[in-house]
């Protein structure tokens, strides 16, 4: 396997300790955009806002998410 191939495979595969869809969706949502708020993310994923704020407080406390503003990023490749 190249070294480009086995990025592309590093960056389709979640982190481990992302156990549950809700958090590997918004987890990969985040890495293919620069940034999202809750309404995006809500408006983009189909998800409900109730169910995106703890998906994002345990992103964020995993160290993957970042929050600026009202807007989340992805903080790990």
């Amino acid at each position: 396997m190249s070294a480009t191939e086995s990025t592309r495979t590093q960056s389709r595969t979640p982190p481990a300790e992302l156990v549950s869809a809700e958090s590997k969706l918004v987890y990969f949502y985040l890495r293919s955009c620069e940034s999202a708020t809750v309404d995006d993310l809500h408006e983009s994923l189909g998800m409900k806002k109730i169910t995106i704020y703890p998906v994002l407080d345990s992103l964020r406390g995993r160290g993957l998410v970042a929050r600026d503003g009202q807007s989340f990023r992805a903080t790990a490749a």
